[in-house]
């Protein structure tokens, strides 16, 4: 994965390049303040105040998860659990 910044580092877009070459290469052009992964098919990202989503690998599909006015700061995920804002949370994919 390559993150784009701006002149404030914050994350503009991400670029995610097939390592084997069996999945297509992806672009997410949608800017972000924290970010994990959960599978090898599903990035998560939070945006400020915004939102909790899910980034599809294989179809290149954003899924809302969450969305209020929380900061979404993600600290920590496995297998389907993601911990943000202090708040444990689990996702099936």
């Amino acid at each position: 994965m390559v993150l784009e910044k701006d002149q404030n580092e914050n994350v503009i877009s991400a670029t995610f390049i097939s390592v084997d070459g069996k999945n297509p290469d992806r672009e997410l052009n949608d800017a972000f303040t924290s970010y994990a992964w959960v599978s090898d098919d599903y990035f998560i990202f939070g945006k400020y105040a915004t939102g909790l989503y899910c980034y599809d690998l294989q179809t290149g599909n954003v899924q809302t998860l969450l969305d209020d006015v929380s900061k979404y700061e993600i600290t920590e995920s496995s297998e389907g659990r993601i911990v943000y804002d202090g708040i444990e949370q689990r996702f099936e994919f």
